[in-house]
């Protein structure tokens, strides 16, 4: 047997959390409160309320370049061991 839940909230908060749920991959708001009240039935939820954490302007540069190289093959390594891979990370500079 299927219950709706309605959670009364402003236009503007649906809207905000409908968007931010498309952004973390979810099809609606529904979809993701779904998830979220199943893993707490199973008590897998795990829940943490924090600020987000803000990259410096620099910061922000170096990860896309790094997401640039990643996407044109460049600057990627491969090792075929651990012992392989210990030594290209000592060496990285």
């Amino acid at each position: 047997m299927r219950t709706v839940l309605q959670i009364p909230m402003n236009r503007s908060v649906r809207l905000k959390a409908n968007s931010l749920a498309s952004e973390m991959g979810f099809s609606s708001l529904q979809e993701l409160m779904r998830v979220v009240l199943n893993q707490l039935l199973k008590k897998e939820l795990v829940l943490s309320i924090q600020k987000p954490h803000n990259l410096s302007n620099k910061s922000k540069l170096r990860y896309q370049q790094m997401d640039n190289d990643f996407k044109q093959g460049e600057k990627i390594e491969e090792a075929s061991s651990v012992s392989e891979l210990m030594s290209q990370l000592k060496n990285d500079d």
